[in-house]
């Protein structure tokens, strides 16, 4: 009986070892994931405001307020590639830097005078 004991013991142990890191990995995957996803809006979003206001600083700053409001620790990086900028149809590149995550791309400009 007493070797009975032991196996059982032994057994709950063992899947005890092997399913804490299992899960830990899991749930980092699924924060991690969440994170990227949150990250992933924040940063379509602002390049919608960038692109639809009428002047760029002032975009920039809603922009900025934008990031402030969902608690986003990132920073937003707006500068001009080609074109007469700030004015339509020039090239503008948003970078939004979070962490070890960099997101970016180039536009088009938008309404701006």
């Amino acid at each position: 009986m007493q070797e009975n004991g032991n196996s059982i013991v032994e057994f709950i142990s063992f899947l005890l070892l092997a399913l804490v890191p299992i899960f830990s990995f899991f749930s980092w995957m699924t924060i991690e994931s969440h994170q990227r996803l949150r990250d992933n809006g924040i940063f379509h979003e602002v390049i919608r405001i960038v692109k639809s206001g009428d002047e760029l600083s002032q975009s920039i700053g809603i922009a900025n307020r934008f990031l402030t409001l969902h608690n986003s620790d990132g920073a937003l990086y707006v500068r001009c590639l080609a074109g007469n900028c700030p004015h339509r149809g020039s090239q503008i590149q948003i970078r939004y830097i979070n962490g070890k995550r960099t997101y970016e791309t180039t536009v088009v400009g938008g309404l701006w005078s």
